[in-house]
């Protein structure tokens, strides 16, 4: 499973961001048997100065690994990325109250189950 996005900074000065971590992605336990692996690809790290006017994308992969006892099944996986303004490295302009663009929500069916013999 895949999760990417793109993040930017519009604000007319440089910011100091956090990015959700990859620990914190995953808030479910998933079934018994299964384990989910989550990890950062890029940026690679969870904290970063985001430039004015500067782009970025975030993209985060999960593994899942099942083995018996685990059944064939479908799960609906919501995860969701945020983006935390930590600080202004200028004094802010007052566009920053904003948080409706600061978070991305990804929602997926993945089939898990244990692998079938040949």
């Amino acid at each position: 499973m895949w999760v990417l996005c793109e993040i930017g900074n519009f604000s007319g000065h440089d910011d100091a961001v956090v990015i959700t971590s990859a620990a914190n992605l995953l808030t479910w336990t998933p079934p018994t048997g299964c384990t989910a692996v989550t990890s950062l690809l890029i940026p690679g790290r969870t904290d970063f100065v985001l430039l004015e006017d500067e782009q970025k994308f975030v993209l985060y992969r999960t593994k899942f690994e099942c083995h018996d006892p685990a059944i064939q099944q479908v799960l609906v996986i919501s995860i969701t990325v945020s983006i935390n303004h930590q600080l202004h490295l200028v004094q802010p302009d007052g566009d920053d109250t904003n948080a409706a663009n600061d978070s991305v929500t990804v929602t997926q069916n993945v089939n898990i189950g244990p692998v079938t013999p040949p």
